[in-house]
């Protein structure tokens, strides 16, 4: 019994040194996981064989009395191996549960809170937010990649959502977990909430080449005549439109267009009537500085309130207390370009 107990707390620690070393990145890849894992379970088995020497010589020679309990011993140090690898692949494996790919070879990935899925071709990373930065390394196709978060640099127009007709772009940079190396969100397809990176970028990407977060909507206007919302952005490469309808039936909030046409921004508006019916109490139309398609810049958010008659927008002038969920949510759809 005593042997059994040893071993156990042996298969904890060692359980636990391993999870915290993949935890922080120190060990990471397929190989390292499976060895890692086998030499636990090699450890209680040697350990385990190590205390029965000892326990042995220390007691009776009698070979009718010992033999049994040491067959008893090792079966349950053989199965207590079995399971220490087994808690080590299942607390800390390679790939995260919540990865929909294996994990790409050459960086850590478990520990990371967001992940995302590299493309046929790979990706390539580079040492700061832009073309300009060296290369650090090219990671193959259809793996999962780790980061830590994010910062702002050069536009990339999203490879999923731009077309022939419009641009979607990202300006986002993704920090891969453990290491100095970025790769553009553009080019990868994320596998959990783009929330999960969080509003800003990280605090140290001034040093890293990183750009600041632009969040200052200038000049918005709605045209009635030619049923055009317009807004400047400095800084921004694109801009997201929205509008909130108050009626007796409730509000609800609609996309009106995702604009990356610098330098002033802009969306064709002319009411349908299923969006402003006529007994609408109130009508805003806003826009919001977009970090790429999902990614509003918190705090960015500027609106009209549309004065109509049946309708049928006569005027509109800038609107002021909006609450922080009613302006979070029309961030939210304003950038929506899917």
């Amino acid at each position: 019994m005593t042997i059994l107990l040893i071993c156990i707390l042996i298969a904890v620690v060692a359980v636990a040194a391993r999870f915290y070393l993949f935890n922080i990145g120190y060990w990471y890849g397929d190989t390292a996981s499976k060895m890692a894992s086998l030499a636990i379970a090699g450890l209680i088995l040697l350990f385990g064989a190590f205390l029965i020497i000892i326990f042995r010589a220390k007691s009776s020679q009698n070979d009718d009395v010992n033999k049994e309990p040491v067959a008893v011993i090792l079966s349950a140090l053989v199965g207590l191996a079995v399971a220490a690898y087994s808690a080590a692949e299942l607390l800390a494996p390679n790939t995260p549960v919540a990865a929909t790919a294996p994990a790409c070879s050459g960086a850590p990935v478990y520990g990371a809170k967001y992940y995302a899925l590299t493309v046929d071709i790979g990706a390539i990373s580079r040492e700061g937010p832009g073309h300009e930065f060296e290369q650090s390394k090219r990671y193959q196709g259809k793996c999962t990649l780790g980061f830590d978060g994010f910062c702002l640099g050069e536009a990339v127009n999203d490879m999923f959502l731009s077309t022939a007709e419009r641009d979607v772009p990202d300006i986002r940079w993704l920090i891969i977990h453990g290491r100095n190396e970025m790769v553009s969100a553009a080019v990868v397809l994320s596998q959990t909430r783009e929330s999960d990176l969080g509003d800003d970028p990280r605090p140290d990407c001034t040093a890293m080449g990183g750009r600041a977060r632009p969040r200052t909507i200038t000049d918005l206007r709605y045209e009635i005549t030619s049923s055009k919302i317009l807004a400047g952005a400095p800084e921004a490469a694109s801009v997201g439109f929205a509008l909130l309808v108050d009626s007796a039936h409730g509000s609800r909030y609609h996309s009106l267009g995702f604009a990356s046409n610098a330098p002033e921004f802009s969306t064709d508006w002319s009411p349908a009537a299923e969006e402003v019916p006529k007994d609408a109490t109130n009508v805003y139309v806003a826009a919001a500085v977009c970090l790429a398609s999902g990614a509003p810049s918190r705090g960015s958010l500027q609106a009209l309130q549309v004065t109509h008659k049946g309708g049928r927008p006569v005027s509109s002038r800038l609107a002021g207390g909006l609450s922080e969920q009613i302006t979070k949510r029309l961030e939210n759809i304003a950038c929506v370009a899917g």
